[in-house]
C-alpha cells in the first residue's frame, strides 16, 4: 500500500541560514530514521508581521523584505508548502504585496523551484546540515 506522507508544520523567522539548516537537517535526520515521505509546511513567526519598534523609520516595506527572506529560506531549505500571509489587513494593498512575494520567488527566480537542492555541494551548508542532523538523531533516539 502507498505510504501516507508525514506532514510537519514549522514556524520560521527571518534568520536565513538558521532556517535553511533547520529544514535540511530535520529532513535528513528523519530520512535516516526511515521516514522518506515527509512534507514540510512553513509559516512565518508572528513578529514578522509586526512593524519593529527597534528600527527607526521602520514601516510595512521592511516587513516585505522580512517575509521575502523567510519565504526564500523555506524554499532553499526544501519546504513543500509556504504560507505568506497579508502583512496588514487594514492596508488596501496588503494581500497584493503578499501575493507579489510569492510571484517574484516563483517566476523571477524560477530555477529555485526546478532544482531539487539548490544548495547541495556548498561545503558550509553540507557540513552544518550533517552536524545538526546528527544532533537531531541523537535527540530523537
Amino acid at each position: 500500500p502507498p505510504v501516507q506522507p508525514l506532514h510537519i508544520s514549522l514556524i520560521l523567522d527571518e534568520r536565513f541560514f538558521h532556517s535553511i539548516l533547520l529544514l535540511r537537517a530535520l529532513r535528513k535526520a528523519l530520512q535516516e530514521n526511515g521516514l522518506h515521505n515527509v512534507q514540510f509546511w512553513v509559516q512565518p513567526a508572528s513578529h514578522l508581521l509586526e512593524i519593529s519598534p527597534n528600527l527607526p523609520g521602520a514601516g510595512k516595506e521592511e516587513n516585505l523584505i522580512r517575509l521575502t527572506t523567510y519565504a526564500l529560506s523555506g524554499i532553499l531549505g526544501g519546504a513543500s508548502y509556504i504560507y505568506i500571509p497579508a502583512i496588514d489587513r487594514e492596508e488596501p494593498h496588503a494581500e497584493r504585496w503578499s501575493r507579489n512575494i510569492s510571484h517574484i520567488l516563483r517566476y523571477e527566480v524560477a530555477h529555485l523551484f526546478t532544482t531539487p537542492d539548490p544548495l547541495s555541494g556548498s561545503f558550509y551548508i553540507e557540513a552544518e546540515t550533517d552536524r545538526l542532523a546528527a544532533a537531531l538523531r541523537a535527540y530523537l533516539s
